[in-house]
């Protein structure tokens, strides 16, 4: 099924979960270790990765610890 721009939103927040879940395996952190990146408790990362609810502080902290490139920042906000 084609993406449709109303969702637009909710498109971006599953994309970013999904890639932040492929950098974390990728590159061997646990979410214990991204959550103290974010002042949480794993479980409380573990919550906001499965249901997309991260703010956008915690998006940007988590791009630049987990090394996004320039490239894969602008796939993860295009449509």
């Amino acid at each position: 099924m084609p993406r449709i721009a109303a969702y637009k939103k909710k498109y971006m927040l599953s994309d970013f979960s999904k890639w932040v879940k492929i950098s974390m395996g990728e590159m061997g952190i646990s979410q214990k270790t991204a959550g103290a990146w974010l002042g949480m408790s794993q479980q409380e990362f573990s919550r906001r990765l499965n249901n997309n609810l991260f703010k956008f502080s915690d998006a940007i902290t988590l791009l630049n610890e987990l090394g996004a490139s320039e490239k894969e920042i602008l796939e993860l906000v295009k449509m």
